[in-house]
């Protein structure tokens, strides 16, 4: 099966989003309940995608996950800051609040992961 650029997929998904919550003719109560309830859903995750800074380094970014909490941020986003920060947290302009981990412990963590395949 053919993978999917990553803007293919969001398209994708939000398709799927949006024809979860449009009502047919031929939905009985507890279908409609159910878009309903789809739709209070949908708005609160579309939102947090949208906002995400981590998802968009995930996607985007081809990162992987980091682990290690920044000592000065601990972890919380704090804004966009265009001049490069000594802490090391940073991605792009995004101050993320974790810490890129070493190439060293990205390797060990790729041989891990080929090894369980």
């Amino acid at each position: 099966m053919p993978t999917l650029k990553a803007e293919e997929f969001c398209k994708a998904f939000y398709t799927w989003a949006e024809a979860c919550q449009t009502e047919l003719p031929t939905d009985d109560d507890d279908m409609k309940q159910w878009r309903k309830e789809f739709a209070d859903h949908w708005s609160f995750i579309a939102l947090a995608v949208h906002k995400s800074c981590l998802l968009n380094r995930l996607i985007y970014g081809r990162e992987p996950l980091r682990t290690e909490m920044c000592p000065v941020h601990k972890g919380k986003w704090s804004g966009c800051d265009s001049e490069k920060l000594e802490c090391g947290c940073q991605f792009a302009s995004n101050v993320t609040g974790w810490l890129m981990s070493s190439k060293k412990s990205r390797r060990a963590k790729e041989k891990i992961s080929k090894r369980a395949r």
